[in-house]
């Protein structure tokens, strides 16, 4: 399908299919991710306001200032409490993950935040989890950010049932798992992203 365009090398197997938009596209974002790393660097040589120049109002805050009208709550920690998580899992969910054969569900990442053990790589033939993992003590907080992007496409391409099944689009998005997210992503990475015609109608 994507056989004749330009390609940009991701990796020895993998091949990104590019057209002039697209590569003119992301030209103009490294561009755009050089300059600010290039101003982001440069405003660190600046010298900080000293605390003394700065006006009454931009001062320190007395704590009395800040706690009034504050109740209390039962594990009120004056000097603060540090928590720890993790606020960006994807589980088999988002079309990336699953192209690593992510086989975790949101039920596994909490489950695994509780300290429990679950499911992970490798995985056999069957696509059963081989290994399994936990961590040494549970997380205070987590939260699951799947990718809202192709969850129907994906179930179309891989439910037999599916009246898109068959198509090419879809067995060639199976025959390989990370050739399939690099198919749907082509789809997003444009200014103006579409539907993939051959499975949305």
């Amino acid at each position: 399908m994507f056989r004749d365009v330009d390609a940009l090398r991701v990796d020895k197997l993998y091949y990104i299919p590019l057209n002039e938009e697209i590569a003119m596209l992301l030209k103009d974002k490294l561009l755009l991710i050089y300059a600010v790393a290039m101003s982001a660097s440069l405003s660190g040589c600046i010298e900080p306001e000293s605390s003394e120049n700065l006006p009454a109002s931009k001062g320190n805050l007395d704590s009395k200032e800040v706690t009034d009208g504050i109740t209390s709550c039962d594990n009120a920690d004056q000097n603060g409490m540090a928590l720890f998580g993790d606020v960006h899992i994807h589980t088999r969910y988002s079309f990336d993950a699953a192209a690593n054969s992510t086989g975790t569900t949101p039920e596994d990442a909490h489950r695994y935040a509780r300290g429990e053990e679950i499911p992970i790589f490798p995985i056999n033939e069957e696509g059963v989890a081989l290994g399994r993992t936990k961590i040494d003590r549970p997380l205070d907080f987590i939260a699951v950010t799947d990718h809202g992007e192709f969850l129907g496409e994906r179930r179309l391409c891989r439910s037999s049932e599916s009246p898109v099944y068959g198509s090419a689009f879809c067995k060639e998005y199976r025959s390989d798992e990370r050739l399939g997210m690099i198919m749907l992503s082509n789809s997003v990475v444009s200014e103006a992203p579409i539907r993939i015609p051959e499975i949305c109608g």
